[in-house]
């Protein structure tokens, strides 16, 4: 599917007049800058091209979201959301890139919006773009400037959340199942990595990290894991964060038995987030807390445990995917994590281990069970 890197100037016409005289519609997504969050964007994307198969889907966002998305099939081209740092003139530079950006999308012809970010800049974009559909979750102003606000229901995933935007729109939404790619020069990258992991011991990944510090679990506990991971359940260990990780890496190695840390890999510093996505399909089990990565593990077809204790396991947990979940006892106070004992979560990946690794699993080979390996032209496509 060919796409372009940069919004074509239209006229700006209504979706009758574009359904009146059977033209390509023209569609904008906004998506927020979260790894988590874009992961579980892309069943709403699939549904999204099935209802419209000949529509130009833009998707738009900041940050590392263009990274999840370079090999997505179901998106025409990725605009990038230049996000306005602290400085001085923040507001001015903000609304000034905003009335920009609303100027760009109008000339561009959107047709329908959806707003999978439900921050109400998102919703005044749309507006200030004249775009005539445009759909969102009911929250605060949205109200006023959506055309069709979607109530935000209790008890759902945040995946099933996404979809009920086409719901809402009367649109058809399939059984519900992960997707993803990895890109072939990030997948052969992993490969010569991976030869310096010994063969024939389950490899685990470990993501130890998220921004909200309430979700972290002490570094000595994690050190007590990979301990028993290593020395008793024979398993090696890789890890891939990003920068800030860093110093939870270092305590989490220097709290191990110096005669097992041998078995723990940090490729951090090798590895891009494409790369690290293709390692993480690579894996026999992802564990960590609730964050970004996890997510990208269940969307390959990788099982997951996962340590759940200031963040709501039901609509952030696992999606249609394998594994358990650690749940915090009630009552943690400010430090939920601590709530959590190592037993519990070395149980867990016992049980989830066994499970595993007694079946095969699509992707031992580098194609991973959520997806596919995707053609370098068009994973090098669209990505800015």
């Amino acid at each position: 599917m060919a796409r372009s890197r940069r919004v074509h100037h239209m006229r700006n016409v209504p979706v009758s007049t574009v359904a009146a005289e059977g033209r390509r519609e023209r569609i904008l997504v906004v998506g927020t800058r979260y790894i988590g969050d874009t992961v579980l964007m892309i069943p709403f994307l699939r549904n999204l091209r099935r209802a419209f198969p000949q529509a130009i889907i833009d998707f738009h966002a900041e940050g590392a979201a263009r990274h999840m998305l370079a090999a997505c099939p179901f998106i025409d081209s990725f605009i990038i959301r230049r996000r306005v740092t602290d400085g001085s003139g923040k507001l001015r530079r903000t609304l000034g890139g905003m009335a920009g950006e609303a100027l760009a999308f109008r000339r561009a012809g959107y047709t329908r919006a959806y707003l999978l970010k439900s921050a109400p800049s998102a919703a005044m974009l749309a507006l200030l773009a004249a775009i005539p559909h445009r759909v969102g979750f009911a929250r605060g102003p949205n109200r006023m400037l959506l055309s069709r606000t979607v109530p935000v229901r209790a008890g759902r995933h945040q995946a099933d959340l996404y979809l009920d935007l086409l719901r809402a729109d009367g649109l058809a939404v399939d059984d519900g199942h992960n997707d993803n790619w990895t890109v072939p020069v990030a997948a052969a990258r992993v490969e010569s990595l991976l030869g310096v992991v010994p063969a024939g011991r389950p490899i685990v990944f470990l993501s130890p990290c998220a921004t909200n510090a309430r979700r972290n679990w002490p570094s000595e506990r994690w050190a007590r894991t990979l301990d028993w991971l290593v020395g008793e359940r024979g398993c090696e260990v890789v890890l891939a964060g990003s920068p800030p990780d860093a110093p939870v890496h270092a305590a989490i190695l220097a709290g191990m038995n110096p005669e097992l840390d041998g078995h723990v890999h940090d490729f951090s510093a090798a590895l891009s987030l494409p790369e690290a996505a293709a390692l993480i399909s690579r894996v026999d089990l992802c564990l960590g807390i609730d964050t970004g990565l996890p997510h990208l593990a269940t969307s390959f077809g990788v099982p997951t445990v996962r340590l759940f204790g200031g963040s709501d396991p039901v609509r952030w947990g696992i999606w249609r995917g394998e594994g358990e979940i650690v749940h915090a006892p009630a009552g943690g106070g400010r430090d939920p994590m601590r709530g959590i004992e190592v037993g519990a979560v070395c149980d867990a990946v016992e049980r989830v281990l066994e499970e595993c690794l007694h079946r095969p699993r699509d992707g031992r080979d580098g194609h991973p069970a959520g997806g596919a390996t995707a053609d370098a032209g068009l994973a090098s496509a669209g990505v800015a």
